[in-house]
This record gives C-alpha cells, sequence and structure tokens, in this order.
C-alpha cells in the first residue's frame, strides 16, 4: 500500500483527534493523564499558520484516508542561538505498522527540519510503545541515539496548567 505524506489541514483535525485518542489510550506511560483535545487543536493552528515554528504531517492512503500523523515543533537551543526541532508524536494505528507510512512521515520531517535551518534534529521514543523497534527504524534513517529519558510520576502532581513566573 502506497503512503502519500502531507501537510495536515484544517480538515484532516477530526481524523487526526481519533488518532490521538487511540495513541493516546495505548500509551502506558499517557493514558493516566488527561488529553486535551483544545490544545491539539491550537498546535494545529500554530503549524499551519507558523510553519516554522511546528508542523504536523499524515500520511494517506490511496483513498486518502489518514494512516499515520507526526508533530514536532522548533525552538531555538537554550544555550545559543541554534535551531533545534523536536518530535511531539509519531503515531501509526496497528493495522498500517510494518508499511511505510512512518518512515515516510519522518523523512519528511526531515526535509521540513532542513527548510528551516535546524542544526539538531531530534526524535524521541516516550510512550512505552514499541521502543526498541522504534528506535531501530529512527537508527536505520541516519538518527544516532544521544541519551535516554527517565520519569518518575508525582502522586501530588495536578493536571491544571500553572504559571510558574508567581
Amino acid at each position: 500500500m502506497k503512503h502519500q505524506v502531507r501537510e495536515c489541514t484544517k480538515s484532516d483535525l477530526g481524523s487526526m483527534l481519533a488518532l490521538a485518542n487511540m495513541m493516546h489510550k495505548e500509551s502506558p506511560v499517557y493514558r493516566e493523564l488527561p488529553l486535551d483535545e483544545q490544545k491539539l487543536l491550537d498546535l494545529a493552528d500554530t503549524a499551519i499558520l507558523l510553519p516554522e515554528l511546528a508542523t504536523l504531517l499524515v500520511t494517506t492512503d490511496q483513498d486518502g484516508a489518514i494512516t499515520g500523523m507526526f508533530g514536532a515543533t522548533a525552538t531555538t537551543e537554550f544555550f545559543g542561538p541554534s535551531i533545534s526541532t523536536c518530535d511531539l508524536f509519531l503515531y501509526v494505528p496497528k493495522e498500517y505498522r510494518g508499511s511505510r507510512a512512518a518512515m515516510n512521515l519522518i523523512r519528511k520531517y526531515h526535509k521540513w527540519a532542513v527548510s528551516i535551518g535546524a542544526t539538531r534534529i531530534n526524535l524521541g521514543i516516550t510512550t512505552g510503545v514499541l521502543i526498541e523497534g522504534t528506535g531501530n527504524l529512527f537508527q536505520a534513517l541516519g538518527f544516532k541515539h544521544s541519551g535516554s529519558l527517565y520519569t518518575r510520576n508525582n502522586p501530588h502532581g495536578t493536571n491544571k496548567a500553572q504559571s510558574i513566573s508567581n
């Protein structure tokens, strides 16, 4: 099955929210946290209106159905002016895994990052799903393992956005 990759449009948002819910439920890391669909829609607005700051990509099958999605942001490094990109999510539903969907999304992400002048193009695995296989895919596409993420939950944490500037 051939997968076409393109930037998301407003008409894709309903399908992308459905996939976001699937991804959220599948992840043993994130499923216990709330999913804020409005926050995802705000990210989509940013990616559509300011493509130098964020990108949202979809893969589609020959009938135009969305078969995967990818989101990333760009920022400057905290210690200097270099642009760095970082993925926010990569999700391909189970029935499309093993296809070229994920690989095509990553390649399009790389092209976007290069087009905005990024000096560091990052991919991470934080969902707890298919960690080894996803890492192998990243490495096969030329990305190098550069670290690990360690998480500790705070049982007294809040799910409400708070200002840290107080």
